[in-house]
Order: structure tokens, then sequence, then C-alpha cells
């Protein structure tokens, strides 16, 4: 599990990295020169592409690309995110047509608002990762207790018949030691 968080992570990062790639070339598109426009249109273009074959990694969680291993946890989160990335693209496609603050502000809010929602989900997986680990702290301890009782009540067990045996050796050797004083009490009585 530990090594999933870790390209987990490194996903996540790379999926913030995208989306603030794909904000910059809008911007670059929007201010290229008309001998740069299908350059920078096919880096745009480009970065969508890898954008989105990232997040369907994270979401749909595949086990060979080495990104994410296919796990429950990490596929409904990043589920929720494919409209928010639909409106960043949407956004950048509008700034990069655009010269206007409005279509610069909206790109800037939602390229936010979808950073902010990566972090939630991951925060999220990360106190149910926290409770779950808490949980098998707690299985493990009881397990430890049951096993402590179970191998003092196999001692008892185990004990329980010496300690009978030990009552009886007890018992012989005190009717044996009556028998050997009454003997010798005769004795003694007979002697004199």
């Amino acid at each position: 599990r530990h090594g999933n968080d870790i390209r987990l992570a490194n996903a996540v990062g790379r999926e913030r990295y995208l989306s603030e790639q794909l904000a910059s070339e809008a911007m670059a598109l929007r201010d290229a020169p008309d001998a740069l426009r299908a350059q920078r249109q096919r880096r745009l273009e480009t970065t969508i592409a890898e954008w989105r074959g990232t997040a369907a990694r994270l979401r749909d969680g595949i086990p060979d690309d080495g990104i994410v291993d296919a796990d429950p946890q990490t596929a409904p989160g990043f589920a929720g995110l494919v409209s928010l990335q639909r409106e960043v693209i949407a956004a950048a496609r509008m700034a990069a047509d655009e010269h206007t603050a409005a279509a610069d502000s909206l790109l800037a809010t939602t390229q936010h608002r979808y950073v902010m929602a990566i972090d939630r989900v991951v925060g999220d997986m990360e106190i149910d990762s926290a409770r779950r680990l808490d949980v098998l702290v707690l299985v493990e301890t009881l397990c430890v207790l049951l096993l402590l009782v179970a191998l003092g009540l196999g001692m008892r067990l185990a004990l329980q018949p010496t300690y009978a045996r030990l009552l009886a050796t007890v018992q012989a050797l005190a009717d044996s030691e009556s028998r050997t004083r009454a003997v010798l009490d005769s004795m003694q009585e007979g002697m004199l």
C-alpha cells in the first residue's frame, strides 16, 4: 500500500502540473504571433491529451501503467474530477481564443478549483487511510490479547494434570508418613 501512495502522490503532482501547463499553454497561444499559432495550438492539444490520459489512469486505476495500482480507494474520488477537468479545458480554449479579462479570470478560477478539488480528494484519502491504519492497529492489539489469553489458558490446562498428580503424591506421602509414625510409635511403646 505504501508504494502505491508514493506513486499516487507523484500522479497527483503531475495532475497539478498539467493543469497549470494547460493554463500556461492557453495564454501562450492567445499571445502568440500568427506565425506560431499553429505550433502553440498543437502544444495546447498535446497537453490536453496528456492531461486527460493521466487523469484517466488515476480514475481507472490501470494497474499496468506503473502509476497507480488498481485500488478501490482511488477511483471514486478522482472520478468526480472529470467535470472540473472539462471546465478547465473549455476555459483554456476560450482564454486562448478570446483576449478578455473575463476569459482569463475564468481559466484561473476553474484551474484553481480543480487543484483544490484534487487536494480535497487526496486529503480524504489520507484520512481514510489513517482510519484504516487505526483499525488495523486495534485489530492487531486484540489479536495479541487473545493470543496471550489463549497462552495463559493453555499453560493452566497443561499444568492442571501436573498439579493433580502433585496433590496425589503429597497425599500418598502424608499417608505413608502417618503409617510410619504409627509403626514407630508402637515400637517405642513396646520397647519400653
